[in-house]
């Protein structure tokens, strides 16, 4: 039986990435999703018109909710745009020790958009990357044919596999496995954000 996975990404009212993929994908698996969301965004098919990033304290309620109830062991953090957000988080998580953080950057819009700037991500580098167990790259990913929210994908069934009490290098397999067999649109035509 698979362990609650705390997702902590912005929102996607298409559904086709963010939390509201991320929720989708570890139902379908069967696994316990929660969530907390970092930023709100005004967005179709066409691309996202506005962004609306939550402040750090709003954040840090939502994720410590969570994990003083629910105890989650596995994290998967997604969108991250402010400072503060990215200070806080990394402190909120030395603070509680999951046993694995994976993230799955997000940095420029399926259209090339930059949505991180270059300073949020400067402090994602030296405050959060070493706390994670897992950060994905390209390289990731199955070899194929790459379709739009592939690293959010992989990024849910790897932590849903972790979930399960996998190893990190057979999580892994497991996931690149799971999204290779994934039809081809599987998030085609919803979210317009990318990831890595």
């Amino acid at each position: 039986m698979s362990a609650t996975i705390l997702t902590i990404t912005g929102s996607d009212g298409t559904g086709g990435s963010g939390v509201q993929a991320d929720i989708r994908l570890h139902s379908e698996l069967g696994g316990k999703a929660a969530s907390a969301i970092t930023s709100i965004t005004v967005q179709n098919t066409l691309g996202i018109q506005e962004f609306h990033d939550l402040p750090a304290t709003v954040v840090r309620q939502q994720v410590e909710a969570i994990i003083n109830d629910l105890q989650p062991q596995i994290i998967k953090i997604g969108l991250l745009r402010r400072t503060d957000v990215v200070e806080m988080l990394a402190e909120v998580l030395r603070k509680y020790q999951p046993q694995h953080i994976i993230y799955a950057p997000v940095l420029t819009s399926a259209k090339g958009e930059q949505l991180v700037s270059a300073s949020v991500y400067k402090t994602i580098e030296k405050c959060l990357l070493p706390l994670c167990t897992v950060v994905l790259t390209p390289s990731d990913l199955p070899v194929g044919p790459r379709h739009h929210g592939g690293a959010n994908q992989l990024a849910s069934a790897l932590a849903y596999c972790l979930s399960l009490g996998e190893n990190v290098d057979d999580a892994m397999l497991h996931a690149q496995t799971y999204l290779k067999a994934l039809p081809a649109d599987y998030a085609d035509g919803n979210s317009r954000s990318e990831e890595l």
